[in-house]
């Protein structure tokens, strides 16, 4: 009876996947399954078909259906693609590109495998723990702080400072990945200069329980009103409560204004001084008076990390994450499976058309069919697109690491030939230029252009639609023509027959180039082909080293140190390809980590290394169950361990009955010192007095003592006492003797 349920659950999930537009594409995107839903937006896990069926899951967020014609979401999102797209940091997912379907705008994002920090703070009640464990709660904001930095360090291409304020660092905008990778998300209300969308004044954006004062009462907000959230995200993650409780939005704008913020040394006792007087500096009001950037927040509780778990690595929070949701790690997993096999069935049904089933889709979903793509526009996207020579073309970098296409003009002889044109350089397109107010532009209207999304000096714009519209028309999977635009007058029909003419000749030119090969000729290499220099057997490599966590590191190779305190990562230049190399990689605080590799001419290697803590550890010999005290390092059994390196440990041993005994003992490198525990003494014996009428056997742990009364000299702790009546009845008590004191026992039969 089993089976049956099993397959009714398999098509539930199935039918459940085909609502959510599984199999639907987007562009060269095609949707797997819908992860979430919000207020303005939803968002979808898809797949990237790439060149030479090179694929990479990506997370795709449009706009509601509802909402897909308000053009203030439109341009929020768009402002979000213009803002992130250029932002590459461990610690902020990626956002590729902006696009425009026909149907929908969309932004395609990198797809994060994890669960939100505030899910986590959930699971972590809902299985009765406190709060989230404070090494990790340091760990998860100090990740967070790096890649706020990061953002508020952006510069455009003139290097003025971008300005960007996240305003929304809330825990629904952290995701911690299953791996222990921690993202920040959710740039779709921030700050920064070139918005096409700024906040008007009095406008308050964000979430009302996470508002820096100085955004509360109106003012412009800067870096320091993210680390004002930080604080707040923190405080929470250590007490496990709201640091607002606020009944109304009002009341909510109130407390944020006036700042009256909490201890989490008064919520939680367990959290240590030094860590709450991190968190009150990042809630103090006066912004002047506050962490003034980030990056001086997560130094500051990088310190504290190291000094209080020193053995941390932050690979924890991988492990924690993956034991707080291992349920749902796993059916994830097996839906992203089916996922896959309907989106491959309904691609399938779709080109051949015949599955009415499967090719049937609800208009409001995520986008037009795979085989309609006529209309989809990348707006604003990652892709740079620079000359890389100017007789062959130019490179398009895919946006999601695929291989790069060739754009040529089609003007162009072919590459490498004598004569050809500059190549076209393809600016992105605009949001709102490609959305039409009056709906489909007509071939016939007259050309508009497009606006630069990205303000870069110099760049062309494109004409969109009408006559004098570059089109690009893919070739193969690496060449794509850009047909020149046409002068202007010339009607599409004169098009058809310059093409058609244009056919002709190259037709022509190849029976010539077949007849020429046929009889033994050999065309010129100066004409039909790209010379590729041969790398130099002796150019030097590069080997890139990047650490975890991020420290400062000397680097020694082949004996000679090439970098001290440089922080992580670093790249050593000028290495031999004839040899292999030893590296040696020290910090301060941890234990050195060392490898080999030898490196071909002009590579490139790189090496991820997970660098251990320099800790040291004392045995104690001799212990016998005695409670052990220590003021640095962590006490497992007889060992006290993770101590960190040039410290003073003070030892004390506590015995019942007996005077503590106390030891110091310096800590100067990673051997085990051994520390023998002299034996307590034995503590006194107690006495017990047995008494009965009328006189019985008396018997103690299974010994006969003799008749009472009976007084009997014991060792402390819990005895087992048995009286015997002269008919032979026996009770049994349970009796306690305490050192150095006397109990007396009276038993009436």
């Amino acid at each position: 009876m089993a089976q049956p349920v099993l397959n009714s659950e398999m098509d539930t999930a199935v039918r459940e996947l085909r609502a959510m537009g599984c199999g639907r594409s987007i562009g060269r995107y095609t949707v797997l399954r819908r992860l979430a839903s919000g207020g303005m937006a939803e968002v979808y896990a898809a797949r990237s078909q790439g060149i030479s069926g090179f694929e990479k899951k990506v997370a795709i967020k449009k706009i509601l259906p509802q909402h897909a014609h308000n053009e203030r979401f439109i341009r929020m999102l768009e402002d979000e693609a213009r803002i992130t797209v250029g932002l590459t940091h461990p610690n902020i997912a990626q956002v590729y590109e902006f696009g425009f379907d026909g149907q929908d705008y969309f932004l395609v994002m990198e797809f994060v495998d994890g669960r939100p920090l505030n899910r986590l703070m959930q699971r972590v009640d809902e299985r009765g723990l406190p709060v989230i464990p404070i090494d990790h709660a340091t760990q998860v904001m100090i990740e967070v702080a790096k890649g706020l930095d990061y953002a508020h360090k952006q510069k455009d291409a003139n290097g003025k400072f971008l300005q960007i304020v996240h305003r929304d660092v809330s825990p629904q905008n952290v995701l911690i990945t299953y791996e222990g990778d921690v993202k920040l998300i959710d740039f779709g209300i921030a700050r920064a200069e070139g918005r096409s969308h700024q906040t008007s004044h009095g406008v308050i954006k964000g979430k009302l329980r996470y508002l820096a004062p100085e955004i509360a009462i109106g003012e412009e907000p800067d870096a320091r009103a993210d680390v004002y959230c930080c604080g707040i995200v923190l405080f929470e993650m250590l007490t496990g409560e709201a640091m607002f409780a606020p009944k109304t939005d009002l009341e909510a704008i109130e407390l944020a204004s006036e700042a009256r913020v909490k201890s989490p040394r008064a919520r939680n006792p367990k959290v240590p001084k030094d860590l709450d007087d991190i968190v009150m500096k990042a809630l103090v009001k006066d912004r002047a008076q506050r962490y003034q950037t980030a990056k001086d927040l997560a130094s500051d509780l990088k310190l504290f990390l190291s000094q209080t778990y020193p053995a941390y690595l932050g690979d924890e929070l991988g492990a924690l994450m993956q034991r707080m949701f291992e349920f749902e790690i796993g059916s994830e997993r097996k839906l992203d499976n089916l996922a896959e096999q309907v989106a491959s069935e309904t691609i399938t049904a779709d080109e051949q058309g015949d599955d009415a089933t499967l090719s049937a889709r609800p208009d409001s979903l995520i986008g037009p069919p795979s085989s309609d793509q006529r209309q989809y526009r990348r707006l604003v996207t990652r892709h740079e697109i620079q000359a890389s020579n100017p007789q062959v073309g130019v490179k398009v970098g895919g946006a999601d690491g695929g291989q790069s296409m060739l754009v040529v003009p089609a003007d162009s002889p072919g590459p490498g030939t004598p004569g050809s044109a500059p190549p076209t350089t393809l600016p992105p397109l605009s949001a709102l230029e490609a959305r039409s107010p009056t709906g489909p532009v007509s071939p016939h209207e007259p050309t508009r252009r497009a606006e630069n999304p990205l303000d870069l000096p110099g760049t062309p714009t494109l004409p969109l639609k009408g006559e004098g519209a570059i089109h690009a028309q893919a070739v193969d999977e690496n060449q794509v023509l850009i047909p020149p635009a046409p002068p202007l007058g010339v009607r599409p029909q004169t098009l058809v027959a310059l093409s058609a003419l244009l056919l002709l000749v190259v037709v022509v030119a190849l029976a010539f180039v077949i007849a020429g090969r046929d009889e033994g000729t050999v065309a010129d290499p100066q004409t039909t082909s790209v010379q590729i220099p041969a790398i130099d057997e002796n150019a030097p490599a590069t080997m890139r080293i990047e650490t975890r966590p991020v420290v400062k590191v000397t680097v020694e190779v082949d004996g000679q140190i090439l970098l001290v305190e440089q922080p992580s990562p670093v790249e050593i230049d000028g290495l031999s390809p004839t040899e292999t190399h030893r590296f040696i990689v020290r910090s301060e605080g941890y234990r050195d980590a060392s490898f080999d590799r030898h490196l071909g001419p002009a590579e490139q290697g790189k090496e991820i290394l997970a660098l251990e803590a320099a800790t040291g550890t004392i045995e104690l010999l001799g212990l016998r169950g005695a409670a052990v005290r220590v003021n640095k390092g962590e006490v497992q059994g007889n060992k006290i361990v993770a101590i960190p390196l040039d410290s003073l440990v003070q030892v004390r041993i506590e015995h019942p009955f007996a005077k503590p005994w106390e030891k110091e003992v310096f800590i100067k490198d990673i051997n085990p010192i051994e520390v023998e525990v002299p034996a307590p003494p034995q503590p006194p014996k107690g006495t017990l007095v047995v008494n009965a009428r009328p006189l019985s056997g008396v018997y103690v742990d299974g010994d006969y003592k003799g008749q009472t009364p009976q007084t009997i000299k014991l060792s402390p702790g819990k005895h087992k006492l048995v009286l015997k009546h002269p008919s032979g009845e026996k009770k049994t008590f349970l009796q306690k003797v305490t050192p150095g004191k006397t109990k007396t026992f009276t038993h009436r039969w």
